[in-house]
């Protein structure tokens, strides 16, 4: 038996500070990020990791650079703007070794 609920209960886990990981490409989790982005004005700091994100996304905005920064993996059209502006980051690496940042524990993941 499966329990769903809804994204702003599931967001509800993150918290300050932490280090997100977001699925990215067709698995964007656009809706997840709205209700994040909804969240914004009681959180600071939040990570947001991902490789390749799709999709007009709200929580890029300038005004959330407080709450939320991109550490991209691969910078998709939808965060450039930020990684230029400073209110995200590149982290350069082989699509193959993106596992091992983790495995690793180079980058730690509080939420996913």
């Amino acid at each position: 038996l499966m329990n769903y609920t809804t994204p702003e209960e599931a967001v509800k886990l993150i918290e300050s500070g932490d280090r997100v990981f977001v699925h990215g490409s067709a698995a964007t989790p656009k809706c997840l990020l709205q209700a994040l982005t909804k969240r914004a004005p009681e959180l600071r700091g939040v990570e947001l990791i991902a490789i390749s994100t799709l999709g007009d996304l709200e929580i890029t905005q300038r005004q959330y650079s407080d709450s939320f920064y991109f550490n991209s993996l691969f910078v998709s059209a939808n965060i450039r703007e930020a990684v230029n502006e400073g209110r995200g980051d590149y982290i350069p690496i082989f699509l193959s070794e993106i596992s091992r940042l983790f495995e690793k524990k180079i980058l730690t993941i509080d939420v996913a």
